[in-house]
């Protein structure tokens, strides 16, 4: 079959760092032990994953991007309730690996399932001494800063009335009701045609804090909630194509505190929001990126498939720094670099 692609187009070999950093040592030198790098330094080796040990203010960055923290509720055969409080992480399949060092870190409690028609990959923690043991005493020492907070609180009391039996009393069942109306999507239908008269609560707010965040749990949130993107715009009448590279995190409006609280530490960054209630925090300085974000993440991991995004967005940083996006081979190599990150990574 004849191939119809244009010559941008083409599969195009990446040259070796050598070819496209001819005038930047730095960058040729940074690269190439870079490519040697593997994007998890593991101690331990367990089946076909690497253990390694996940720092604590990492974990609770990428559980405040990435985790749940659920109530659920189960009529037994004889119309009692069965409540069953449940940590839970979901990720795509790519990202199992750390699903399993997340596992892991908390003391090789729960269960790793895995969804292969929908691509996902589960950590499920749901039994009660796991979570008093091993759960709240994380968050407790390494608290979210997220609005997520407020869901590990209230789940925190009810997980509480649980171990005091008192959820086996109508008093202790209505309040874990209550408390479970402002705990992420509230009642579903069936309980609150079953619990019609349940007062339902008003959210706490979070309080704001000004204080800086451990740079690990920033490694971990953007591993949650991060982008490294390119974008090449091949506008009609220019000679070369247009290369942007671009950092940004998108949240929603609640949390602009914690986007704020990033700028601030790395003094850089823009933040500005949509009109379907999402704010974002945005590095599109190259400056910026070169010596801000670049050194933050070279030496506080990001730990999941994400690293490997941002090793591709450095080496297109370096081509654009050393110009070379100016070039057609830099050009091409940025195509061929680009077409392997993110969403298109296999």
């Amino acid at each position: 079959m004849k191939n119809n692609n244009n010559k941008n187009n083409r599969s195009i070999p990446i040259p070796p760092p050598e070819k496209y950093y001819p005038n930047s040592d730095t960058c040729k030198t940074q690269i190439l032990s870079d490519n040697k790098k593997k994007p998890y330094k593991g101690q331990y080796t367990f089946g076909s994953h690497s253990r390694i040990k996940l720092n604590p203010f990492w974990v609770t960055g990428f559980s405040d991007g990435d985790s749940s923290f659920i109530i659920k509720f189960q009529k037994r055969s004889n119309l009692t309730w069965q409540i069953k409080p449940v940590f839970q992480i979901g990720l795509h399949l790519k990202d199992k690996d750390i699903i399993y060092n997340l596992q892991y870190f908390f003391n090789d409690t729960g269960i790793v399932s895995f969804d292969e028609k929908n691509q996902k990959v589960y950590l499920t923690i749901n039994k009660i001494q796991d979570l008093n043991s091993v759960v709240i005493p994380h968050f407790l020492s390494y608290p979210l800063q997220s609005d997520k907070k407020i869901d590990f609180d209230l789940w925190v009391e009810i997980v509480r009335i649980i171990i005091s039996k008192k959820h086996l009393t109508k008093d202790g069942l209505l309040r874990i009701l209550s408390l479970k109306t402002i705990l992420n999507r509230g009642l579903s239908k069936k309980l609150i045609s079953e619990f019609p008269d349940v007062i339902k609560l008003s959210r706490p707010l979070l309080e704001l804090s000004t204080n800086s965040l451990n740079n690990h749990w920033i490694a971990g949130f953007t591993a949650a909630e991060g982008s490294f993107s390119i974008t090449i715009n091949e506008k009609d009448g220019r000679k070369l194509p247009q290369v942007r590279a671009r950092f940004s995190i998108g949240l929603h409006a609640r949390d602009i505190n914690i986007l704020t609280r990033i700028s601030n530490q790395l003094n850089t960054g823009n933040i500005y929001s949509n009109n379907q209630g999402t704010v974002f925090f945005e590095i599109a300085n190259l400056t910026s990126i070169k010596t801000k974000l670049i050194p933050l993440f070279d030496e506080h991991n990001l730990n999941n498939i994400k690293h490997f995004d941002f090793l591709d967005f450095k080496q297109i940083i370096c081509l654009m720094e050393n110009r070379e996006h100016l070039t057609e081979l830099g050009l091409n190599t940025i195509r061929k670099i680009k077409s392997n990150m993110n969403l298109r990574r296999i």
